[in-house]
């Protein structure tokens, strides 16, 4: 009986690693124009996000969005006739909340804002010095209307998070630049691949809560859940195993 509970929980192991491998998409309404996009869908409108890898070592990301007509340097750009003429939106970090902690994985190094910054607390910091694709830990995240020094207005969401409070260059887990392919008119396809460990895994692996804001002026937004097992499925797991190598065990003898 030992030896079948020690293969049953095995066997749970490797139904639960293989679960986390696969892919998890979270889709936005594509093309349909407002309310779910502000402005010109061409320059913000989300279409995806999957998570196409998250194990112990792993995590890949690729989403598909309009970017400012299918710009695949993702720089900042402004947005003529808005109530921030001046001000320059850029691509939204990709926020992912653990367990424990807030995750911010930036698409790119500049995120727009009066002279290519963002404001925490007043201070501005510099986008450009971030590593983009790479994984930082934060305390909080900023929304549009800090972002772009924006009031509230009708073409910006301004209460929504658009960037991670990223305050430091060294990124908590270091990816590889993001890979912007052209999928032909405005809509790109950007990949992401982070080399992750324990503190950022362990804080996903339960269940997390994903948000993306196509731009800074959160004119597009996606927000995805990957819930933990619930403990009667756990156990349904378990029993399914345990029942694998019982009848396994009865047809032998």
């Amino acid at each position: 009986m030992g030896t079948l509970l020690r293969t049953a929980a095995a066997l749970l192991v490797l139904l639960l690693a293989g679960a986390g491998r696969a892919g998890t998409l979270f889709q936005d309404p594509y093309g349909v124009g407002a309310p779910d996009v502000i402005g010109d869908p061409n320059n913000f409108d989300i279409r995806s996000l999957e998570v196409t890898t998250l194990d112990p070592t792993t995590l890949a990301i690729t989403v598909r969005m309009n970017y400012h007509g299918g710009d695949a340097t993702l720089d900042p750009f402004s947005v003529a006739g808005s109530s921030y003429p001046t001000v320059t939106v850029g691509a939204g970090d990709i926020l992912i909340q653990g367990a424990n902690s807030l995750w911010a994985l930036p698409l790119a190094g500049t995120a727009g804002a009066p002279g290519g910054v963002y404001y925490a607390a007043g201070t501005p910091i510099t986008r450009a010095t971030l590593l983009a694709g790479s994984l930082y830990k934060v305390t909080d995240a900023l929304t549009a209307g800090q972002v772009l020094g924006a009031d509230p207005a009708a073409d910006l969401r301004a209460d929504q998070a658009v960037l991670g409070n990223v305050t430091n260059f060294a990124p908590d887990f270091a990816g590889y630049v993001p890979i912007v392919v052209p999928l032909g008119g405005p809509e790109l396809q950007i990949q992401l691949q982070v080399a992750i460990g324990a503190a950022f895994f362990n804080d996903v692996s339960g269940g997390y809560r994903i948000h993306l804001a196509s731009t800074t002026c959160a004119c597009d937004v996606l927000d995805g859940r990957y819930p933990a097992p619930e403990p009667q499925a756990l156990a349904l797991l378990v029993l399914a195993a345990a029942a694998a190598v019982l009848g396994r065990v009865v047809v032998e003898k």
